[in-house]
C-alpha cells in the first residue's frame, strides 16, 4: 500500500496535545477547563484539514483516488487501539458494572466499533456535559463516530467538488459552512441534545479544515511575518479563552463555538516556522503528546469512569495524579504496542489486518448477544444485586426511542394500535417505572398501552404547568390524546405529594372530567422514599466486602411507617375524596409498608430490592404493582 504523505508540521502535533489535554482535564473536573469540551472540537478541524489534505495530494500526484487505500488507512488508524482499549476494559466492566447498565455498556462497545455511538448515545438520551454522563465509559466515542461518518462520506463529495468546481471549491465550502452554523445555532435554542451528537450539526467544524486545505492550496496567503506571528497567536488566544470561559451550560455547538474553531484556523493558517505559536506548540513535550493523542483520548474516559463506578471517588490513592499518570501509561504501551505496528502495512498485512479484525468484531459481538439473551449476566453478582443501578422508566422504547418524556409522537399511538382498545398511562417517572411491565402484561389481552409519563411529579393535571416538560401545552397534549379514545382506561400517577394547592386543584379537576366522561380511572397512590440512593448504598456495601450479601442475609432497609403516612397525608385525603363507580385505587405502599416488618416501610427483602434509587420501584416491586392494577380491573 504506497502511503500519500503530507509535510509533517510538528506544530499540529502541539495543537492536538492542546485538545486532547483540555479534554481529559475537563473529564477530571479541573475548574480552569470548564470548556475543556472544545477540545473534541479542535480534533475536527485538524481532522478535515489533515484528511482533505491527503485526498487533495494523492489527486494533484497519482490523478486518482484509491478509496480502498484511504479506508484501509483510515481503519488501521482507528479501530486496533479501539478494540484493544474495549478488550482492556472487559474483565473491569464484568467486576463492576451491574446487569442493567452492564447492557447499555455492551451496546456502546458494539456501537463504537461500528462508528454510530453518537446515534446511539442521542437515542438513550444522554447528555453529553450532565453528571451522570461520566460514568458512561466509552460515551467519549461519539466523537469518533461523527468523524469516521465524515470519513465514509467526504472522499465522494470532494473529489466530485474538484474534478467539477474547483476554481468556487474554497467558496462553496466556505457557504456550506456559513449555513451550517446557521443550522446548528437554531438547532442549538431547540433541539441541544441531537446537535451534540449528529455530524448534520458538528460537519462545518471538519469543514473548517476542509476551508484550510482549500485555502492553503488554491489561495496561497503570502503574508509578512508580523502578521503571521499576529494572527497564529491570535489563534492561540482564541482557543485559550474558549477552554477557559466556555461553559457546560454555553450553547455548543452554535454561532459562539466560531470562537474556538477560528482560532483553531489561524494557528493551522498562519503559524509558520519562524512564528512564536509554531516554537510554542513545537515544544517536543506537546509534539510528544500529540503523538499519542488518540490513546490519550481512548483511554481517558474509561479509566476516569470506573474510578467513580467503583465508588473510589474517596480514595485518596485514586487521586487526579495518580490516574493522569494511568492514562499516560497506557496510553503510551497501545502508541507503541497496538498503533505503531498495525499502522505499518509491512509488519501486518492487509490479509492479516482484516483477519484479526473480522475475528475480534465477531467474538465481540457474539459476546455481547449472548449477555443480552442472559439479561446482562445477572449471576455474576448475588441475587439481591439484580436490579441495581436500573432504570426502570427508560426501558419502554418504541423506533428505537425511549417513551418517557416525549413531547410528541407519544408511545402507543400510531395507527396500527388503532384496532384495539387503549390504556393510557399518565402520571411521572415512577409511574414511567411500571410502562414496559404493563406493555408486556397486556400483549396478551386486546388492550394497546398508550405512553403519556413525564418527570418531575407531573401528575395529570390540565391548566397546570411546573417545568421546561410538564408544560400546559404538555398537559393539554395529553388530554388531546386520551380524548382521542373514549371510554378507555386511564391509570393516573399521583406517587409523592402535590407541588401545590394550584396543582393539587386542577389535578382534581381533570380526575372528575375523565370520571363524568366515562372513563374508567386507576389512581395510584403514593410510593416510598429513602433517605439515600439505595443503589450506591448496596454498591459501597458489596464493593468494600464481597460477601456482605452471603454474611448478612438478613441485611434490610426501611423507614418508619408513620413517617409514610405523614409526608403523603394531604394526597390520599385529597384523592380518596373523589367518589366514582368507574373510579379504581392501587396502594402501592401496601405491598412493602406494615408488611415484610410491623410499622416499617421497607425496601427489599432477603433476593430483591424494591427500590432502584430513592423513588423509583424495580422492575421487581413493578410487577407486584402492575398485578394490583390488572387486578382492580380484572385483566389478569
Amino acid at each position: 500500500m504506497n502511503s500519500i504523505k503530507i509535510s509533517y508540521n510538528p506544530a499540529i502535533d502541539g495543537l492536538r496535545a492542546i485538545a486532547v489535554l483540555s479534554v481529559i482535564f475537563f473529564h477530571l473536573k479541573i475548574d480552569f477547563f470548564r470548556g475543556g469540551y472544545l477540545g473534541v472540537d479542535i480534533f475536527f478541524v485538524i481532522s478535515g484539514y489533515l484528511i482533505s489534505s491527503l485526498i487533495y495530494k494523492e489527486l494533484e500526484t497519482k490523478k486518482t483516488f484509491s478509496f480502498t487505500q484511504f479506508y484501509e488507512r483510515r481503519a488501521r488508524r482507528i479501530l486496533p487501539a479501539l478494540l484493544f482499549v474495549i478488550i482492556f476494559c472487559l474483565p473491569i466492566a464484568w467486576f463492576y458494572i451491574f446487569p442493567y447498565y452492564f447492557k447499555d455498556y455492551l451496546l456502546s462497545l458494539l456501537t463504537s466499533i461500528f462508528f454510530s455511538s453518537n446515534f446511539y448515545f442521542y437515542l438513550t438520551r444522554v447528555v453529553y456535559a450532565a453528571e451522570d454522563s461520566i460514568l458512561k465509559p466509552f460515551l467519549h466515542t461519539w466523537s469518533l463516530g461523527i468523524e469516521e461518518q465524515f470519513y465514509i462520506f467526504f472522499p465522494i463529495f470532494f473529489i466530485f467538488l474538484l474534478k467539477f468546481f474547483k476554481k468556487s471549491s474554497m467558496w462553496l465550502v466556505l457557504i456550506i459552512i456559513v449555513l451550517n452554523i446557521l443550522f446548528s445555532d437554531w438547532m442549538s435554542k431547540n433541539y441541544f441534545q441531537i446537535n451534540h451528537y449528529m455530524i448534520l450539526t458538528r460537519g462545518w467544524e471538519l469543514m473548517a479544515g476542509v476551508l484550510i486545505c482549500l485555502i492553503q492550496k488554491r489561495h496561497n496567503l503570502n503574508l509578512n511575518p508580523s502578521s503571521n506571528n499576529s494572527l497564529s497567536f491570535l489563534g492561540l488566544i482564541l482557543i485559550f479563552f474558549s477552554i477557559f470561559f466556555f461553559k457546560e451550560t454555553t450553547r455548543h455547538p452554535s454561532i459562539i463555538t466560531i470562537i474556538p474553531i477560528l482560532g483553531s484556523m489561524f494557528v493551522i493558517l498562519f503559524a509558520k516556522d519562524y512564528t512564536m505559536t509554531n516554537k510554542i506548540l513545537s515544544l517536543k513535550p506537546l509534539v510528544w503528546i500529540g503523538l499519542i493523542s488518540y490513546s490519550l483520548y481512548l483511554w481517558h474516559h474509561p479509566i476516569i469512569a470506573f474510578k467513580l463506578i467503583s465508588h473510589q471517588e474517596n480514595n485518596y490513592f485514586f487521586n487526579n495524579y495518580f490516574l493522569i499518570i494511568i492514562i499516560f501509561s497506557l496510553s503510551i504501551f497501545s502508541y507503541f504496542f497496538i498503533e505503531k505496528p498495525f499502522r505499518n502495512n509491512q509488519l501486518i498485512s492487509k490479509k492479516l489486518f482484516f483477519l484479526i479484525l473480522a475475528f475480534l468484531v465477531i467474538s465481540l459481538t457474539s459476546f455481547v448477544s449472548f449477555a443480552f439473551y442472559k439479561e446482562g449476566l445477572p449471576t455474576r453478582f448475588p441475587k439481591i444485586l439484580k436490579y441495581i443501578d436500573e432504570r426502570p422508566y427508560d426501558i419502554s422504547k418504541e423506533d428505537f426511542k425511549i417513551c418517557f418524556q416525549r413531547k410528541k409522537n407519544f408511545c402507543g399511538t400510531s395507527s396500527i394500535n388503532d384496532r384495539k382498545d387503549s390504556i393510557f398511562l399518565v402520571g411521572d417517572s415512577q409511574v414511567a417505572s411500571l410502562s414496559h411491565i404493563l406493555e408486556e402484561k397486556l400483549k396478551k389481552t386486546n388492550y394497546n398501552l398508550i405512553n403519556l409519563t413525564f418527570g418531575n411529579s407531573c401528575y395529570y393535571s390540565v391548566g397546570y404547568g411546573s417545568d421546561s416538560f410538564c408544560t400546559q401545552d404538555a398537559q393539554q397534549k395529553r388530554r388531546i390524546e386520551i380524548y382521542k379514545k373514549p371510554n378507555s382506561i386511564v391509570i393516573l400517577g399521583y406517587t409523592s405529594s402535590f407541588m401545590s394547592d394550584k396543582q393539587k386543584k386542577f389535578s382534581l379537576l381533570s380526575i372528575k372530567d375523565l370520571l363524568d366522561k366515562n372513563y374508567k380511572v386507576v389512581l395510584i397512590y403514593p410510593y416510598m422514599t429513602y433517605k439515600d440512593d439505595i443503589s450506591d448504598v448496596l454498591k459501597k456495601e458489596y464493593f468494600n466486602n464481597r460477601n456482605f450479601f452471603t454474611e448478612n442475609s438478613d441485611f434490610t432497609l426501611s423507614n418508619e411507617f408513620s413517617i409514610f403516612n405523614k409526608n403523603y397525608l394531604e394526597t390520599f385525603n385529597a384523592l380518596d375524596n373523589i367518589q366514582n363507580k368507574n373510579l379504581f385505587r392501587v396502594y402501592q405502599h401496601k405491598l412493602f409498608c406494615d408488611n415484610y416488618i410491623k410499622d416499617k416501610c421497607v425496601f427489599n427483602n432477603k433476593h430483591n430490592i424494591f427500590t432502584v434509587d430513592r423513588s423509583h420501584p424495580s422492575s421487581y416491586a413493578g410487577n407486584l404493582i402492575v398485578e394490583k392494577i390488572l387486578e382492580k380491573l380484572e385483566l389478569n
